[in-house]
């Protein structure tokens, strides 16, 4: 068995889409004719690692001076980690006008709407959508 076959840390730093579907039935969402998608970076991919470290980095300071962390990444930390991992989108508006992506943008779209987020840190998490069989 190849295990070059199996490096996800390389499939995970090209991106894969998400096709948005509809926070209450589930259903693939469309802008017109064209599928609503945000392009990710997966779990294993640098960008990812280095979010996580970060927040691990900090809640040791913070235990250091004896102040209250959250072991579990709080929405605002999940947020800015799925933001580090988003490398664009179709589709999104408010209103009629287009959102454009910024990490920036991506963090806020995150906050403002959980069900994104949600769709979007599953998607993130799940290796198989970054892995490509040979």
């Amino acid at each position: 068995m190849d295990l070059n076959n199996f490096d996800t840390s390389k499939t995970a730093k090209t991106g894969a889409k998400l096709h948005l579907v509809h926070p209450v039935d589930d259903e693939p969402m469309y802008d017109g004719k064209k599928k609503v998608t945000i392009t990710l970076l997966g779990v294993d991919s640098k960008e990812f690692s280095e979010s996580k470290r970060a927040i691990t980095v900090s809640n040791v300071s913070k235990m250091r001076k004896g102040k209250d962390f959250d072991v579990v990444p709080t929405d605002e930390e999940t947020a800015r980690t799925l933001a580090e991992c988003t490398l664009g989108w179709d589709g999104l508006s408010k209103g009629k006008v287009p959102l454009e992506f910024s990490k920036d943008e991506a963090f806020k779209l995150y906050m403002e709407f959980p069900w994104i987020r949600e769709q979007v840190n599953l998607f993130v998490g799940d290796r198989a959508n970054f892995f490509t069989k040979s």
